[in-house]
């Protein structure tokens, strides 16, 4: 694959009092050119989904738009093919526009029934990019089963019935369909092969470890809005938040 690298040369090496300038190498060894960064959708669908129809309901933390959004908060997840990963314990992400839910219930389970997580995890204040991990006793997602993801905004202190419902799915694949190195520059480049690929959840962290070092890198955030536009998603000025989405298990957080 032919990539846009910009030359560092020793000439052009910036120091500031006598210190290097880690941000300009930085951003000089990162591909430059958007041209470079291609997502390939894997062929496999995602089940039909008849949760997520728009409504119209006038409570605004219970209105749902998509299957991926509802409650002013969005799930990225592909919403016409399967998101796969590689990890055993993927991160996911959710970006909230001034909601009025202050936390959320994630269900993660496959079509056998089988959970991997069930709990509460507690949302920022602020508008932005948010983080859903996975706790240390949760458990890994086999190989090449359909997990579905469902993220429901808790709209009062307890979950109602009629709380709106996100759904996506993820699928982990076993094998890298690529060859695997230590050798990658910069988050941004290994986010290229990912892509390349097809693997959505891994590229988006990757993506998003990339623009939290630096957010004015252009062709990040092309590809980061290049990659949502793809999963049907509603692009969106980035905001990044400083800290994930803590998970909630105390008593706060649990149902009564």
């Amino acid at each position: 694959m032919i990539r846009s690298i910009a030359l560092v040369l020793l000439s052009s090496l910036v120091y500031i009092g006598g210190t290097l300038n880690a941000s300009a190498i930085y951003a000089a060894e990162l591909p430059t050119d958007i041209e470079s960064f291609h997502f390939n959708p894997p062929k496999d669908g995602i089940p039909d989904n008849t949760t997520g129809g728009a409504s119209r309901n006038p409570d605004r933390c219970r209105h749902q738009e998509t299957a991926t959004k509802a409650s002013n908060i969005t799930l990225l997840a592909p919403n016409s093919f399967m998101g796969h990963t590689i990890s055993a314990q993927p991160a996911f992400f959710l970006y909230a526009e001034a909601t009025l839910a202050q936390k959320v219930f994630v269900n993660i389970e496959n079509e056998r029934g089988e959970v991997a997580y069930s709990g509460y995890q507690s949302l920022p204040t602020d508008t932005g990019l948010i983080r859903i991990i996975f706790p240390e006793d949760a458990s890994s997602l086999t190989p090449n089963i359909i997990y579905k993801i469902t993220v429901v905004p808790v709209c009062a202190d307890i979950l109602r019935p009629d709380d709106p419902a996100l759904v996506g799915y993820v699928k982990r694949i076993s094998n890298l369909p690529f060859q695997s190195t230590n050798s990658f520059r910069s988050a941004f480049e290994e986010a290229m092969m990912y892509a390349e690929s097809g693997i959505w959840y891994d590229t988006l962290v990757l993506l998003e470890q990339t623009l939290r070092d630096d957010p004015t890198f252009g062709s990040v955030n092309a590809a980061w809005n290049m990659l949502l536009a793809i999963g049907e998603l509603t692009q969106f000025d980035l905001t990044l938040n400083a800290a994930p989405v803590s998970d909630c298990r105390d008593s706060l957080c649990s149902l009564p």
